[in-house]
């Protein structure tokens, strides 16, 4: 998937002016046109009027908070933004000296913006104080501090009336925000008193990143450039690998999952009744606008499915749990959202139907996530679920492919029935493939195989253990990698009995002692004391 240059345009644009002082103009301060100096810009009567405005907009934030909600859990936020005022008030000759001029600029314009949106009632109440509440808690800092809060709270609220594009925008600039955090920390991070400074060098390579990624710029000098300049083109590779169209939809849907989980459960991990059908078919009226302000529209049958093969025939209908086929509806509707480039997922498998025409269909949405479009003879429509441990049985995949999807399935699959029918061969092959494996680093293949999906697939399935279990013993006699001692206690420790006992058989020096003395043989006739 691909990102459109159109969702990569910054979303400040010249053409919007919110007017909240009606029936005054709003102003803010523009060095281009007011002049550099901020003290001289204080005396005008263009400049007293800002302060004017600064004084009613922050008002307005303060009523909007104790009109709505428990006055007492606002009274903090609302000294908060007192407090912010008095520092405003004192100009160049106060707590911002120089710096002023920053917020009654760029600050300014963002709490105009505020000012409207906290009164737009499209955005939801909770919604609204939260931001103000979080807004207030940031602006009692340096001017670049103050600023950049000033800035994230009002794109957050203009956003969240710009429907499934506008909460895409959030999530985007959100995974940046992630991406570029984790980046500062491991660079940036042995900096003396780099906690309190991390937002400097967030909003430094933000700035760098801005026009590239359509991220709204947090104009902030603190940080000088020489400290980033050495590392940009290592942080454009991370970023590029990162923050991506496919990172993009997964979020959506992972979140779209757990907040449609939530609101359904009562009905999670069982067939449902054709009462409890009916019902949650009722309850996702009371949930089908947020779901569509968010994420476009999701048809109730993609979240309450009967083709998951999860059900009974009796009761055939279940909730989803994986987010794949959210993952197809969100990616189509950021497709119209304008969002992403409009391409079909490709098909990486089929095969042919009784009545010569495509039948199942394996598509791919990512690397990580697929589902299976089938049509039956006779029927002009198709039916969409989530990749099953059966469709990869049936149908041939390449094996790069295969492995990846094997592994998704081998993590995800809880029901023994369809764990049964994995090919011990291809599990075996992702505990020791360094490509695409369960753990990056194959030389920890005996991890691998006491990993939870591994063991979970073990325990359905007592042929494919006895497999397991034997090429374990095949691979430890050819004495690749020497294994200490100390694994075989581990293993006994976590109840891997019978994989403690492949190990044990190559280990040829039994020297090793606990703290209390006691031997491998020693904690092993322990164990077997304690089943008994």
């Amino acid at each position: 998937m691909k990102i459109t240059a159109a969702f990569l345009q910054p979303l400040n644009d010249a053409g919007y002016c919110p007017q909240p002082y009606a029936p005054n103009k709003a102003v803010r301060y523009d060095p281009g046109s007011d002049g550099t100096s901020v003290a001289d810009f204080e005396t005008s009567d263009k400049g007293k009027e800002v302060k004017t405005q600064y004084r009613v907009g922050l008002g307005k934030l303060k009523t909007f908070l104790l009109s709505n909600g428990d006055s007492s859990r606002n009274e903090a936020a609302t000294k908060a933004i007192d407090d912010f005022g008095a520092k405003v008030e004192g100009g160049v000759r106060g707590f911002f000296s120089t710096q002023a001029g920053r917020l009654y600029g760029l600050g300014k314009g963002s709490l105009d913006s505020l000012c409207v949106d906290v009164e737009d009632s499209r955005i939801p109440l909770a919604e609204r104080q939260s931001v103000v509440r979080n807004l207030a808690a940031g602006l009692n800092v340096c001017s670049e501090g103050a600023c950049s809060n000033l800035i994230i709270a009002a794109d957050n609220l203009r956003l969240s009336v710009q429907g499934p594009r506008g909460h895409a925008k959030k999530v985007w600039e959100s995974l940046f925000d992630q991406a570029i955090v984790e980046f500062c920390q491991r660079t940036h991070g042995h900096r003396y008193n780099y906690s309190n400074n991390e937002i400097h060098y967030v909003n430094g390579y933000r700035n760098y990143f801005a026009h590239t990624l359509g991220l709204t710029e947090r104009p902030d000098s603190f940080v000088p450039k020489e400290e980033f300049e050495p590392h940009l083109e290592e942080a454009t590779r991370f970023v590029n690998e990162t923050v991506t169209a496919d990172a993009l939809v997964r979020h959506l849907a992972e979140t779209c999952l757990a907040d449609v989980r939530e609101h359904f459960k009562d009905y999670l991990d069982r067939p449902l009744s054709e009462t409890e059908t009916a019902d949650c078919y009722q309850r996702y009226e009371s949930i089908d606008a947020a779901l569509q302000s968010r994420y476009g529209d999701i048809e109730c049958l993609v979240l309450i499915n009967a083709d998951e093969n999860k059900g009974t025939e009796e009761a055939p209908y279940t909730v989803i749990d994986k987010p794949d086929l959210l993952m197809r509806a969100i990616a189509r509707n950021l497709r119209k959202a304008g969002v992403l480039e409009k391409e079909k997922f490709k098909t990486e498998a089929s095969e042919t139907a009784a009545d010569g025409k495509p039948g199942r269909q394996i598509k791919r949405i990512t690397d990580d996530a697929h589902y299976v479009k089938e049509r039956l003879p006779g029927q002009s429509h198709a039916t969409y679920r989530s990749v099953q441990p059966a469709d990869l049985h049936r149908l041939s995949l390449p094996q790069e492919r295969a492995r990846r999807m094997l592994k998704n399935a081998l993590i995800s699959t809880t029901d023994r029935d369809q764990l049964r029918l994995l090919d011990p061969s291809g599990v075996w092959d992702l505990i020791t493939n360094p490509e695409g494996g369960l753990l990056e680093d194959a030389t920890q293949w005996l991890d691998a195989m006491v990993h939870f999906a591994v063991k979970r697939y073990r325990e359905s399935n007592p042929d494919a253990n006895k497999f397991l279990l034997l090429k374990a013993q095949e691979k430890l006699s050819r004495n690749e990698s020497p294994v200490q001692e100390k694994r075989v206690v581990d293993l006994m420790i976590d109840g891997e009995d019978a994989i403690a006992a492949v190990v044990a058989s190559s280990v040829t020096t039994f020297d090793w002692r606990d703290k209390d003395g006691s031997s491998v043989l020693h904690i092993a006739r322990e164990g077997a004391a304690t089943k008994c």
